[in-house]
């Protein structure tokens, strides 16, 4: 189904002054869909950002769209500039 989110799922997130691309990587149901809540964790596809807890964010992608707020920020160590390094 279109509006049915689950791991792997992109969009669009807007957080303050951010937009950015994010993947949906681990979420605390199976899947989501109009009405659910649940707790996600998207990574970002291109860069890391600096994010405040608490911060509001909206994540859409056509015409789903979604409203959460940030309750833990994860770093899960992951540098670009490393990997160029070791090239």
């Amino acid at each position: 189904h279109a509006t049915t989110i689950r791991e792997g799922y992109q969009a669009m997130i807007h957080c303050g002054i951010i937009r950015q691309c994010a993947a949906v990587k681990h979420m605390s149901c199976e899947l989501l869909r109009s009405g659910d809540k649940a707790i996600v964790t998207f990574r970002w596809c291109y860069h890391a950002e600096y994010v405040n807890l608490g911060e509001t964010l909206l994540f859409r992608e056509g015409r789903t769209k979604g409203l959460g707020r940030i309750v833990e920020v994860v770093d899960d160590g992951y540098n670009p500039m490393m990997r160029e390094a070791e090239k």
